[in-house]
């Protein structure tokens, strides 16, 4: 019989926007199958867990205003925790996390897609004023080993929630200027060419108080130089 000393849990189904077809199947990961985890957990005697929750769930840095269907049901599930909290006397750590980019990483996000251009093509963007945090996955994956040395260092029935993010955002044109240039690639980028993202979160300054122990090792560009030179 398994019986961990603490689990990790960060699996999910994200989906920027939902469909009729694909609502069961995010909310059968992000809320049953989670619930699952943390219940199978605790009946092998593991009261000790890290969640994950996502920035989108504090829509104008509001306590709880979901952006989309994703955030509401990683909410959802933060909800069902504080009931292992305190009737099962979990000690459980959440962290909310931002963007994150690395060597293997691959989604189709904006960073992938800017280094999947050729030379000389264009690319229309939103006006690239909105501001976000970026995290390279080798801090990401220190953060989450502060949280395990701080949840098993937890009282047992105790909750917590921080940010896995640096000191201050930075816009996204930066963002895009900075892999331009790591990359050396010359491609055009046609900002304000789209509208901005519904109910996007243009400034997510402040969210969360930062994990104690712990900050990022990798500048923007530091993460870039590293990336590249691992995918190369």
């Amino acid at each position: 019989m398994c019986s961990p000393d603490i689990v990790v849990h960060f699996a999910g189904v994200f989906l920027n926007n939902h469909k009729k077809d694909t609502i069961v199947n995010m909310l059968e990961c992000n809320i049953i199958f989670s619930t699952i985890v943390v219940d199978a957990a605790v009946c092998a005697g593991c009261k000790r867990f890290i969640n994950t929750s996502s920035y989108w769930q504090h829509y104008k840095k509001e306590r709880y205003n979901p952006v989309n269907l994703y955030a509401a049901a990683k909410q959802s599930f933060e909800d069902i925790l504080l009931y292992y909290t305190e009737a099962r006397e979990c000690s459980v750590i959440t962290l909310t996390i931002f963007d994150t980019y690395g060597p293997w990483d691959y989604r189709r996000k904006i960073l992938n897609l800017v280094m999947e251009l050729e030379e000389g093509d264009e690319l229309g963007m939103s006006d690239g004023l909105q501001k976000m945090y970026f995290c390279y996955l080798d801090d990401v994956v220190s953060a989450y080993g502060e949280a395990v040395k701080r949840c098993m260092d937890s009282p047992l029935g105790s909750c917590e929630k921080y940010a896995v993010r640096d000191e201050k955002p930075v816009t996204l044109r930066k963002v895009i200027e900075t892999l331009l240039e790591v990359s050396g690639k010359k491609i055009t980028i046609n900002w304000g060419e789209l509208p901005n993202r519904e109910r996007e979160i243009s400034d997510p300054s402040d969210i969360g108080r930062v994990l104690p122990g712990w900050k990022p090792a990798y500048t923007l560009r530091e993460g870039f130089e590293a990336m590249m030179k691992i995918r190369s």
